[in-house]
């Protein structure tokens, strides 16, 4: 005699597998959430570190995460600031003609920008 297979247990089973596997994805997803502090006292400790490619990169993942606080976008410009500093190599604009000749000069755009972005920040 041949031996059938249970299609109602196996329908059962494969449903609550399924289930268990579908809860737990959206739980963890509800239960284990990033913190945009953790990347924004990381950003802060790299800037005293002077790595400011590092702190440009955790401010960033910390403004996607809250892209309400202006004041992750202030540092993020700062340390992006120090970087253009430190690597003046332009690629495009103004200073891509000047080329050497436009070291040692603040380029007007970025700094325009940071002094709005700073009073905009100041004023909430």
């Amino acid at each position: 005699m041949a031996r059938r297979i249970n299609t109602r247990f196996l329908g059962i089973t494969v449903a609550s597998v399924a289930g268990v596997v579908v809860v737990g994805y959206f739980g963890q997803k509800a239960l284990v959430t990033e913190r945009p502090q953790t990347y924004i006292e990381t950003g802060k400790r790299l800037l005293r570190e002077r790595q400011w490619k590092d702190a440009a990169g955790n401010f960033a993942k910390a403004g996607k995460l809250d892209s309400t606080d202006a004041s992750t976008q202030v540092l993020l410009a700062d340390a992006m600031e120090q970087l253009r500093e430190t690597d003046p190599k332009a690629g495009r604009g103004r200073s891509s003609f000047l080329g050497e000749r436009a070291l040692g000069h603040v380029d007007p755009g970025s700094r325009s920008m940071a002094l709005i972005i700073g009073s905009i920040c100041d004023g909430l």
